[in-house]
């Protein structure tokens, strides 16, 4: 059988990489030497994020819409997908530190619709959209010591989020053949830029293993009174010198306000659910 040659080849790996877990990669002291000065230490983390999502929009006429959707199975997003890339950079010398978070997701897909009045055969919506985050920020470290027997690092941070999303809407009617005969197409895309101020806690409970807390406050008023809170914990286990394992779960929350005449009074946005990736340090 094939499976047994790659298991005992998978088995023998796992057990050459388990001796080389090294504590620079996921250590408290990221960033300095062993004398104690400042070096550099980085980090880059591909991961993916399967999230629900909750969401309450108001519109200007007075009308209210809820949208609540479960975590998305492996069949809804081989439906759904066609693009995505998430991914997240830390790059640490002494206390100081700069992240970058960056997410992209494009999707497509269509529905069909009924027919209407005039119309014998049914039609057909096209839903493509495509959404952008890009996150950078700094961090200083202000405390690195111990709770109880315990190595603990806290960060304080601070960062803007760039957000851009575009989404088209393609309406069709089918023919009497069956062929497909445009009807209109609605293209709509925006964009914006909220600050961030927040934390990041971590603990080192033993040599391969870290966890850390990370906690967020966005929008800050700005951009017609926008707020927004984002959360997330996460377990990272060093397998080697230069590969570590994260699983997790994030929350992102982002709220906002539209002027006195605006189609859209207000928005309330939630996305949660587990995270799991891979990072590379060196």
């Amino acid at each position: 059988m094939r499976s047994v040659p790659v298991a005992i080849l998978l088995a023998g790996l796992f057990c050459i990489l388990m001796p080389q877990a090294a504590r620079a990669a996921v250590s408290p002291d990221d960033g300095y030497a062993p004398d104690g000065t400042s070096q550099w230490h980085f980090e880059l983390a591909p991961y993916a994020w399967l999230p629900a999502t909750s969401a309450h929009i108001k519109l200007g006429n007075g009308a209210s819409a809820n949208i609540n959707a479960g975590i998305p199975t492996v069949s809804d997003l081989r439906n759904v997908l066609t693009g995505v890339f998430m991914g997240y950079g830390l790059a640490r010398y002494g206390p100081w530190s700069a992240e970058l978070n960056i997410d992209y997701l494009s999707a497509s897909q269509t529905k069909g619709l009924p027919p209407g009045p005039l119309e014998l055969i049914g039609r057909s919506l096209d839903i493509s959209t495509s959404f952008v985050r890009v996150a950078p920020g700094f961090g200083y470290e202000v405390y690195r010591g111990a709770l109880g027997p315990v190595p603990t690092t806290l960060d304080a941070r601070i960062g803007f989020s760039y957000f851009t999303q575009s989404t088209t809407l393609d309406l069709s009617r089918f023919g009497p053949q069956g062929q497909r005969l445009p009807v209109s197409t609605l293209d709509n895309s925006s964009s914006f830029v909220q600050p961030w101020l927040g934390f990041r806690a971590s603990i080192y409970p033993w040599p391969r293993w870290r966890f850390q807390l990370m906690a967020s406050v966005q929008g800050l008023g700005v951009d017609g009174g926008a707020w927004g809170w984002g959360a997330g914990v996460y377990a990272t286990w060093a397998a080697t010198k230069w590969l570590n394992l994260i699983a997790g779960f994030n929350a992102l929350n982002s709220q906002g306000r539209g002027g006195a005449g605006a189609v859209i009074r207000s928005i309330d946005f939630t996305q949660y659910g587990p995270v799991l990736g891979l990072s590379f340090t060196f």
